[in-house]
C-alpha cells in the first residue's frame, strides 16, 4: 500500500481557499472532496485520510496525507498549487532502531464515560493541556511502537 503526501498552497487572491481556512467543516468537506466518494462508511479511516493547516512565513499550507492519491483536478482553477508524492522510499528506509526526529502536532483530549461526565459535569471530549497532554503523547507514542529518546513540548494557539 502506497502513503501519499500532498501539499496544497492556497492562492490567497482566491475566494474558496480563504472560505474553507476559515473553518474546520469547511476545509474538510473541501479535503473529502478528493477522494472517492464511494468508499464506505467511514471514507476517512479507510483511505487513512489525515490533514492539517501548517502556518508558514508565505502563508498557510494543507498537508494531507493518505493511502489514496487525491485528484487535485477537482479543486477549483484558482484554488492553488498541489504536489502529491508518494512516500514509498522513505516508509522503506525506516526499521527498528532508526533514530527519527519529527515533530507532531496533536490535540490531545479524553473522552470521559458517562458515569464520569454525570458525576464531574463535564463535555464528552475533555481537551488536555500541559503534564497531561504531555503523557497523553507518551503513552500514544508507545502504544504506536516508538521509543522515544527526548521530548520537548509546546502549547499551540487552539
Amino acid at each position: 500500500m502506497t502513503l501519499w503526501l500532498t501539499r496544497i498552497v492556497p492562492n490567497a487572491r482566491s475566494r474558496d481557499p480563504r472560505r474553507d481556512l476559515a473553518g474546520a467543516v469547511g476545509m474538510h468537506r473541501r479535503i473529502m472532496s478528493l477522494f472517492p466518494s464511494d468508499a464506505g462508511p467511514d471514507p476517512r479511516a479507510r483511505l487513512g485520510i489525515l490533514f492539517r493547516t501548517e502556518d508558514t512565513p508565505a502563508g498557510p499550507h494543507l498537508l494531507i496525507q493518505s493511502t489514496h492519491e487525491p485528484d487535485s483536478s477537482l479543486l477549483p482553477d484558482d484554488y492553488g498549487t498541489v504536489l502529491s508524492r508518494p512516500l514509498d522510499a522513505l516508509i522503506n528506509a525506516i526499521r527498528p532502531g532508526l533514530t527519527i526526529r519529527y515533530r507532531c502536532a496533536a490535540s490531545p483530549v479524553r473522552k470521559p464515560g458517562a458515569t464520569t461526565r454525570a458525576l464531574y459535569n463535564l463535555p464528552p471530549v475533555v481537551p488536555l493541556t500541559g503534564a497531561a497532554a504531555d503523557e497523553w503523547w507518551l503513552r500514544q507514542a508507545d502504544q504506536s511502537g516508538l521509543k522515544l529518546l527526548t521530548h520537548h513540548s509546546q502549547p499551540l494557539d487552539t
